[in-house]
C-alpha cells in the first residue's frame, strides 16, 4: 500500500494522462488494493500449518539456507564484486547492468525469504555469532545483485525486529503509523541538508529509490504501452512462456530494457511488469 499503490495513484493524479486512462486505472488499482485487504484473514493450508506436530526440524531450513547461498555463489562467482554504493555508484550500476546471474530465483529466495527468516531466528535466540554470520550472508547476496536494499535490510529489519519486541501488539497495529511517520521524517530531514555526497546518496536510496521509484516506474510502462500503444508481451515476458511460444515482440531485450529505452532496466512492480506491460488492465486483474 505504502511504496506501491499510494505512488501508482499519486503518478496518475499527477501526469496529465487522458481523464479515461486516468479514472479507469484509479478505480481499478482501489478495488485491487481493497480485495487485498478483504482477503488478510484467509490462509491456504491453515490446516497443516496448526498441527502441534513439528513438520521439520528449523535446523534444516538453516543447512538448506546455507547449501543455496553456495549453490549461488559457486553459479555466479565471477559476478561476484563489492562496491561502496555510497562513492562509487556509478560503478554499482554498471555492474548491475552487466550481471547476468544464474539461478537468479536462489538469489532472490535468499534475499526475500530464506535469511530475513535466518535473521529473525538468531535475533530470538540472541545469538550473536548467527546474526553475525547472516549479515555476511547478505553482503554476499549484495556482491551478487548489487542491490542497495539488499544491504540496507537486514538493517532494517533487526531495527523492526526490536521495536516489535519492545512495543509488541501497540507496534503492530500502528505499524503503518510508524512507517509513513518514519519515512516523513527522515524524507524532510535528507531534503533540508547540505547537498554532500552523502545526503545525495540516502536522497537517492530513501526518497527516490524506495518511496517514489513505483511512481516513477509506472509513468515509464504507462508512456511505452496505454499512451503509445506498443504490443503487450501476453506474459511471453516470462521465459517459459516464450520458449513454449516464441512470440516475445521485443527480441532478445527484457521488458524492463524495452520500457527504459536508455540502456536502462526499468524492473517494476508486478501490476506493471505482469499487469500493464502483459495484457494493460486485464494483465492487472490476473496478475
Amino acid at each position: 500500500y505504502a511504496f506501491v499503490y499510494v505512488p501508482f495513484v499519486d503518478a496518475l493524479l499527477v501526469n496529465n494522462y487522458p481523464k479515461d486512462v486516468t479514472v479507469s486505472y484509479t478505480l481499478l488499482f482501489f478495488l485491487i488494493m481493497c480485495a487485498f485487504f478483504m482477503t488478510d484473514k484467509v490462509f491456504l493450508l491453515k490446516r497443516l500449518f496448526k498441527q502441534q506436530k513439528k513438520l521439520m526440524s528449523f535446523d534444516v531450513i538453516i543447512v538448506l539456507t546455507f547449501v543455496l547461498l553456495a549453490l549461488a555463489l559457486v553459479l555466479n562467482i565471477k559476478q561476484l564484486h563489492f562496491v561502496n554504493f555510497f562513492s562509487e555508484s556509478e560503478e554499482l550500476y554498471s555492474l548491475r547492468a552487466e550481471t547476468q546471474l544464474n539461478g537468479i530465483y536462489i538469489v532472490c529466495w535468499l534475499r526475500a525469504a530464506f535469511l530475513p527468516l535466518l535473521l529473525v531466528y538468531y535475533l530470538n535466540r540472541k545469538s550473536f555469532i548467527g546474526v553475525s554470520v547472516v549479515f555476511v550472508a547478505y553482503l554476499l547476496v549484495f556482491m551478487l545483485d548489487k542491490q542497495k536494499l539488499t544491504i540496507i535490510f537486514p538493517f532494517a529489519l533487526t531495527v523492526i525486529y526490536f521495536a516489535y519486541i519492545y512495543y509488541n501488539m501497540a507496534f503492530s497495529k500502528n505499524f503503518h503509523i510508524f512507517l509513513f511517520f518514519l519515512f516523513s521524517l527522515v524524507s524532510l530531514i535528507i531534503t533540508s541538508l547540505d547537498t554532500s555526497p552523502l545526503t545525495l546518496t540516502l536522497g537517492l536510496i530513501i526518497v527516490l529509490r524506495i518511496q517514489c521509484i513505483a511512481g516513477m516506474e509506472l509513468e515509464r510502462y504507462f508512456d511505452f504501452f496505454v499512451l503509445h500503444d506498443h504490443p503487450h508481451t501476453y506474459y511471453t515476458h516470462i521465459g517459459i512462456i516464450d520458449k513454449l511460444t516464441g512470440l516475445y515482440p521485443y527480441g532478445e531485450q527484457s521488458i524492463g530494457q524495452v520500457v527504459a529505452g536508455d540502456g536502462g532496466n526499468s524492473n517494476a512492480a508486478f501490476w506493471l511488469m505482469d499487469g500493464v506491460a502483459a495484457a494493460g488492465m486485464v494483465g492487472c486483474i490476473i496478475i
